[in-house]
């Protein structure tokens, strides 16, 4: 993500940070949790969170949050067994598409 971002933003400050978010996974919107609990605990202007859409098998979701926990964009993915792509490929996919949608090419 870091990456891609930096092809975007040419002069952004990205910080990568180390949550355990394990137990996101039991609740409902586990990629928004996820991206709530670095709001919670990380000083930034945005956030990138990316986890399962819910169930498990139901896919992936790439969430951008602000600095007070408002959705700015998302994008979602397949599960895994019908895109068939590394992850690596799926998530550039999932972050482009998301900053497409907010104007960002």
């Amino acid at each position: 993500i870091k990456n891609i971002m930096l092809k975007f933003v040419k002069d952004a400050e990205i910080k990568m940070t180390d949550i355990d978010t394990s137990f996101a996974d039991l609740t409902r919107m586990p990629a928004i949790f996820k991206a709530l609990m670095a709001v919670d605990v990380e000083n930034g202007d945005i956030y990138i969170a990316r986890g399962r859409l819910g169930i498990p098998g139901s896919g992936a979701m790439l969430v951008i949050l602000d600095n007070k926990g408002r959705i700015l964009t998302a994008s979602l993915s397949p599960p895994s067994s019908i895109h068939k792509e590394k992850i690596e490929k799926r998530i550039e996919k999932e972050i482009i598409e998301a900053l497409n949608r907010v104007g960002i090419k």
